[in-house]
């Protein structure tokens, strides 16, 4: 079985694209999964996908990425006492197009 190795411009990015893949996932699975998402595990996503924006989205290869960054940067700082689902998919959902432009851009390739 092959190993998906990730083609990455440093290791601060990998470990904080790999981070944010994993609380990604575990979000994913507790909203197809189950009726509650916890506090806990959203903010733990939340966190990781920050963390990987802040040190990735200022990168000139994003300047032509449209109203991405600014829709990412404009829900990174929605503040809510309590976790609403619908904000949670679309948290989600920009996560994923994030991935899907780096990928395109070549900062970040999952392939084996």
């Amino acid at each position: 079985m092959d190993s998906i190795q990730a083609d990455v411009k440093n290791k601060r990015l990998t470990d904080a694209y790999y981070t944010s893949c994993f609380h990604a996932s575990r979000l994913r699975v507790k909203l197809t999964t189950r009726n509650r998402i916890s506090k806990a595990t959203f903010k733990e996503f939340k966190s990781a996908f920050d963390y990987l924006f802040q040190i990735s989205s200022n990168r000139k290869e994003f300047k032509n990425s449209g109203s991405l960054i600014d829709d990412i940067s404009n829900w990174l700082m929605i503040k809510t006492s309590h976790v609403e689902r619908d904000y949670v998919v679309s948290g989600l959902m920009l996560f994923y197009k994030y991935q899907k432009a780096m990928n395109d851009l070549n900062l970040i390739n999952d392939s084996q």
